[in-house]
Parts: C-alpha cells; structure tokens; sequence
C-alpha cells in the first residue's frame, strides 16, 4: 500500500514547528521574527490550497510534493534564526546569511546533476568514500554545540559567559540549517525529479 501524498503534505506542517521553537525563543523573543515565522507557515498552507486549485488533476500531487519540499526548507530555514537574530543591527550581515542559506539551496540542485552527489551517491562511483565528511558535519555542529545536553551547556555557560554561547551556539544552529537545506532539496530532487516521480 503507497504514500498517500496529500496526507504526507498535510504531516509535513509538523517538521518546521519544532525548529519554529528554536526560532521563536532563541536567544530571546523577537516580535518581528515571530512575524516572519508565521507568515512562512501562512505562505505554505495558502501556497498548498492554491496549487491545488490552480494545478489540473493530474498534476495535483505535485502541488503535494511542493508542499512538503517547502516544509522540509522551513525546517531547515528555522535553525538559522538564532544567529541572525543575535545579530540584530547588523542588516549587511544578517542578509548575507539570509543569502547564503538560499544559496545551499541552489547548490544541492547543482549537485545532484554532478556525477558524484554529496547525497546518496551511486554505489559503483570512485569518489563515493569522500562523502563522509559531508555527514561528519552535524556530528560536529553537535558536539561543539554540547550535544543537546542541557547540563553541559549549562556548564558552557557559567564558564564562557553567555554572549560566547549564544554565538557559538548560533553558528552551529546555522551550519545546521544549511546542511539540512542542502540535504533535504537533494532528496527531494532525487525522490521526485531523478526517479521520475514528478508528473510532467
């Protein structure tokens, strides 16, 4: 029994809520970035209904597919939020990091197209053992970052000061964020474009 897509689409809302918190609380509560969260939530549900609406019957799960891409890049996008956040004043920056996030985005449709993808390489190729160190990067986003063990962090805190934290712990959430962007649209490239999924 397959997927049905429309329920996926639906259960994809619940991925960029939980990075959503990150957003919304770290490093503080920011009126106008819980704004730009809930008009991503907004722009999916309506893009989704328009889609649905505007796309023929045939092409209908497309606008799912869309729909549940666009949720996984939320997801992704929330993680960058604290950093950016803790930049606030610094516009030039906070934009560059805006781009560069989207610029992830671009990368990992380009790559797929190479003959060697950082994601899900064919098995026969030569240079699939370098890949390691694409996925190496959480793992140490996550170390560095305490591991998401709250007592060490703790500890972090009392001896590096809680501006070194948040930065810190900012970038990793960052790195993170583009990582997931990157990983996330090369999945659904090679789920939906390269196995032929997509409805044409």
């Amino acid at each position: 029994m397959g997927i049905n897509i429309y329920k996926a689409a639906i259960g994809s809302y619940i991925m960029p809520v939980f990075t959503a918190l990150f957003a919304i609380f770290m490093p503080d509560v920011r009126t106008s970035f819980n704004y730009i969260i809930m008009a991503v939530f907004v722009v999916n549900i309506v893009s989704f209904l328009a889609m649905l609406a505007i796309f023929k019957k045939k092409k209908r799960p497309n606008a799912a597919r869309l729909v549940i891409l666009f949720n996984m890049l939320a997801f992704s996008l929330f993680f960058t939020f604290p950093l950016i956040k803790a930049l606030i004043g610094q516009t030039s920056l906070q934009l560059i990091l805006f781009i560069l996030f989207f610029v992830c985005i671009g990368l990992a449709i380009y790559d797929q197209k190479q003959e060697v993808p950082l994601v899900l390489p064919p098995k026969e190729s030569k240079g699939r053992k370098f890949v390691f160190v694409f996925y190496a990067i959480p793992v140490l986003m996550a170390i560095i970052a305490g591991g998401g063990n709250f007592i060490i962090v703790r500890e972090i805190t009392n001896f590096l000061g809680q501006g070194y934290v948040t930065y810190v712990g900012g970038v990793c959430l960052y790195v993170l964020g583009c990582w997931f962007a990157f990983f996330l649209q090369s999945l659904f490239y090679q789920g939906f474009t390269k196995n032929g999924v997509w409805v044409k």
